[in-house]
C-alpha cells in the first residue's frame, strides 16, 4: 500500500475513533449529568443558608452584647428593677423594627440562677425556674457568649446568649437576643430556594402551644409563615425519613434535608430546603446543548485539522522526502563504495598490525633476557664489591700488623744491643776475677803450707773465670749473629710492609672499579627494565591497535552490509512513495 493511502487510511480511522469514543463519552456524561447537577445543586442552596444563618448568629450575638452592656440594664438587673428594664428593652425593641428588618425579636433576660426575670413579649410573666435550656446553663458555668437553635416555648429559636457581668466581673444574669427564622426564609424566597424548619415530637414537651401545628412524619412544623405548597409536596413525599445531610428530587421539587446545630453540639430541629426541579431540567438541558455545541466544534475542527494534515504533509513532507531518497540512494552508493576502501584499508592496517605486534612480542621476550642477565651481573658486580671490602679490609689489618712486628723488631734489636753490653760488663768481671785468682794465687805461694788451701780455692776461682769468660764470648757471638739477623729480619719486614701498602692501594683501586662496575650494572639493569616496561606498554598498545584494526574491519564490513540495507530500504521508500 502507498504511503498517501495509508495515511488517508489512519486519518480517515482516527476520525471515526473520536466520532466513536467522543459519541460514548457524550452518552456517559448525559446519564450522570442530571445526578451531578441535582447534587450540586443541593449544595449551593445549602451553602446558600448556612452563609445566611451564620450572618445573622453575628447580628443575634451582636444585638446581645448591645443589650448585655446597656448601664440601665445592669443597672436594673442588679437592682430588680423590671420596670426600668422594659423601658429600656421597649425602646430598643422599636428601634429594631424601625431600622432593621426584625420583624419578630424577642429579648429574653434570666438571672443568674436560670430564673425568667423579664419577656419583651410578656411582661407579666416572670419568676419562673428555666431548666429546659442547656444554652443558659452554658453561658453561667463558661461565662462566654454563644448563639445557637434550640427549643423554647415559643418553639424552635435561634437564640444569642450573652452574659451580662457586674462591675466586679461576677456574672449577674443572661441576655437572650432570640426570634424566629422568618427573615433567612424572606432572604432564601428572593433567590426561588423555599425554607421550612421542623421540631421533634419530642419538643413538645417544652413548646406545647405548638401542637396543633401541621406534621410530616415525626417532625412538627415551627413556623407560621410558609410556603404551603412546597409543604404539602414535604407531606407527600414516599420517603419513610428524612435523612440529614441527603436529598431528594423528583419532578417538581429538589429538596434538601438538614439539621440544626444546637448547643454543646447537640443537634437540635431540622429544616428542608428545596427549589423548583424545572430549574434543575433547565440547566440540565443547557449543559446538554452546550457539551453537545463543544463536541461538535471539536469533531470539525479535529476533521478540518487532519485533512489540513494531509495536506501539509503531502506537501511538506512527502513531495521533500521522494527529492531526499534520491539523495540518500546516492549518498548510499557513496558510502557502500567508501565502505569497501575502509574495509580494504582496515584489512591491511591489521595484518600490518599483527605483524608488528609480533616483532614487539620478540623484542619484549629478548630484552626479558637481557634484563635478566644484567640484574645477574649486578648481583654479581655487588658480591665481587663485597670480596674485594672484605679483601681491602684484610690487608688494612695486615699492613697494621707489619707495622707492629717492625716494631717489635727494632725493640728486639736494641734489647740485643743491650744484652751485649751486658755481656761484655760479665766478660769485663771474669777478667778481674781471673786476675785477683792469679794473686791470689801468688799470695798463697808465698805464704807456704798456709795458703796451699787458699790456692786451691783461687785455682777454681780462676777456673770460673775463664769458663764464664768463654761463655761471654760465646753469647757475644751468638748475640752479634742474631742482631745480624734482627736487622736482616727489619729490613725484610720494611720491605714487606712496603709491598703491603702497595697491594693495600691497589686493592682500594679494584674495589673503587668494582663499585663501579656494580653502580653501571645497576643503572644499566634499571635502564633495561624501564626499556622492558616501554617495549611491554608497545606490546599492549600494539595488540590493542591490532584488536581495533580487526574491529575496525569488522566495522567496515558491517558498514558495508548496513550501507548495502540502506540502499535497499531507499529503494524500498522510493517505491512506497511513487
Amino acid at each position: 500500500m502507498k504511503l498517501n493511502s495509508k495515511l488517508f487510511t489512519i486519518s480517515f480511522s482516527g476520525i471515526l475513533s473520536i466520532l466513536v469514543i467522543g459519541t460514548f463519552f457524550v452518552f456517559f456524561h448525559f446519564k450522570n449529568l442530571e445526578q451531578e447537577i441535582e447534587k450540586q445543586k443541593a449544595s449551593e442552596i445549602k451553602n446558600e443558608f448556612e452563609r445566611i444563618l451564620d450572618a445573622k448568629k453575628d447580628v443575634w450575638l451582636t444585638n446581645a452584647l448591645q443589650i448585655a452592656q446597656n448601664f440601665e440594664i445592669r443597672q436594673a438587673l442588679k437592682a430588680g428593677d423590671r420596670e426600668k428594664a422594659y423601658r429600656v428593652i421597649s425602646s430598643l425593641g422599636n428601634v429594631f423594627k424601625e431600622n432593621t428588618n426584625f420583624k419578630n425579636v424577642a429579648v429574653h433576660i434570666i438571672t443568674k440562677d436560670k430564673k425568667s426575670f423579664l419577656k419583651s413579649w410578656n411582661f407579666e410573666s416572670y419568676g419562673e425556674k428555666l431548666e429546659y435550656s442547656d444554652g443558659f446553663s452554658y453561658v453561667i458555668d463558661t461565662g462566654r457568649s454563644f448563639c445557637a437553635m434550640e427549643i423554647s416555648p415559643l418553639g424552635l429559636r435561634l437564640k444569642g446568649l450573652f452574659p451580662v457581668f457586674d462591675d466586679n466581673g461576677k456574672i449577674t444574669g443572661i441576655i437572650n437576643f432570640e426570634g424566629g427564622l422568618n427573615s433567612i426564609k424572606r432572604l432564601l424566597e428572593k433567590k426561588d430556594i423555599y425554607f421550612l424548619y421542623f421540631m421533634d415530637e419530642k419538643d413538645l414537651e417544652t413548646a406545647k402551644s405548638f401542637s396543633s401545628f401541621p406534621k410530616t412524619k415525626n417532625l412538627i412544623l415551627s413556623q407560621n409563615d410558609y410556603n404551603k405548597e412546597f409543604f404539602s409536596k414535604i407531606q407527600n413525599l414516599d420517603k419513610n425519613e428524612f435523612l440529614p445531610g441527603s436529598f431528594y428530587c423528583d419532578s417538581d421539587y429538589l429538596v434538601y434535608f438538614g439539621e440544626f446545630e444546637g448547643f454543646s453540639n447537640k443537634k437540635t430541629g431540622r429544616y428542608m430546603l428545596g427549589i423548583n426541579s424545572q430549574k434543575i431540567k433547565n440547566i440540565v438541558a443547557s449543559e446538554k446543548k452546550f457539551i453537545i455545541w463543544i463536541f461538535s466544534s471539536f469533531f470539525i475542527l479535529f476533521s478540518i485539522l487532519v485533512v489540513f494534515l494531509i495536506f501539509f504533509i503531502n506537501k511538506t513532507i512527502i513531495s521533500p522526502m521522494k527529492h531526499h531518497i534520491i539523495e540518500l540512494n546516492d549518498n548510499a552508493n557513496e558510502v557502500l563504495s567508501s565502505s569497501n576502501e575502509v574495509a580494504d584499508s582496515s584489512n591491511h592496517l591489521a595484518e600490518g598490525a599483527s605483524e608488528q605486534a609480533a616483532s614487539i612480542e620478540q623484542t619484549s621476550s629478548s630484552l626479558e633476557e637481557m634484563s635478566s642477565m644484567t640484574k645477574r651481573n649486578s648481583e654479581n658486580s655487588n658480591e665481587a664489591n663485597k670480596i674485594v671490602e672484605d679483601t681491602k679490609a684484610v690487608f688494612e689489618r695486615a699492613a697494621k700488623s707489619m707495622i707492629r712486628m717492625e716494631k717489635n723488631m727494632k725493640d728486639i734489636s736494641e734489647a740485643g744491643s743491650k744484652t751485649s753490653e751486658i755481656v761484655k760488663s760479665i766478660d769485663e768481671i771474669a777478667f778481674q776475677t781471673n786476675l785477683l785468682a792469679l794473686n791470689a794465687a801468688v799470695e798463697a805461694a808465698r805464704a807456704g803450707e798456709a795458703g796451699a788451701g787458699f790456692s786451691v780455692v783461687a785455682n777454681e776461682v780462676r777456673n770460673l773465670a775463664s769458663r764464664a769468660s768463654e761463655a761471654a764470648k760465646n753469647t757475644s757471638v751468638l748475640i752479634e749473629e742474631s742482631g745480624s739477623k734482627i736487622q736482616s729480619g727489619t729490613i725484610l719486614v720494611k720491605e714487606t710492609r712496603m709491598d703491603f701498602d702497595s697491594v693495600l692501594e691497589s686493592s682500594l683501586n679494584i674495589a673503587k672499579l668494582v663499585n663501579e662496575i656494580a653502580g653501571a650494572s645497576k643503572e644499566q639493569a634499571d635502564g633495561i627494565e624501564q626499556i622492558n616496561i616501554a617495549v611491554s606498554q608497545m606490546d599492549k598498545v600494539t595488540q590493542q591497535n591490532a584488536s581495533a584494526a580487526e574491529e575496525s574491519a569488522a566495522a567496515s564490513g558491517e558498514m558495508k552490509s548496513r550501507a548495502s540495507s540502506l540502499k535497499e530500504l531507499a529503494a524500498r521508500i522510493e517505491a512506497m512513495i511513487k
